[in-house]
């Protein structure tokens, strides 16, 4: 599957558009991971000069380094151009467990 992405700064919400001559096993996973992310809203980030599309669940820790947001997953260290708490705020309720905060007795 080739995939594109366009940067238009008119677009305010992301727009997926798959065009194909038939309905694959591939396409129905894109469609179905791109419909089942729309809610915890995916995390589109850079590794070298690829753009990569991170589910929620495979995040391990979101930092920031030298002014650059820095997702790490167990595949390795992708960079955000969203700030740290637009990068965690759509998808850390649903997506995140925390543990408990210790009891100061």
């Amino acid at each position: 599957m080739k995939v594109k992405v366009e940067l238009n700064k008119d677009q305010d919400l992301p727009l997926a558009v798959i065009y194909t001559d038939k309905m694959t096993e591939e396409v129905e996973r894109a469609v179905a991971f791109l419909e089942s992310s729309a809610s915890s809203g995916p995390l589109i980030a850079q590794q070298e000069d690829r753009l990569v599309i991170i589910k929620p669940s495979d995040v391990i820790l979101v930092r920031v380094e030298g002014g650059d947001t820095v997702i790490c997953t167990g595949k390795g260290k992708y960079f955000s151009r969203k700030r740290l708490y637009e990068a965690t705020s759509s998808w850390a309720r649903t997506s995140c467990r925390f543990p408990n905060k210790p009891s100061s007795t």
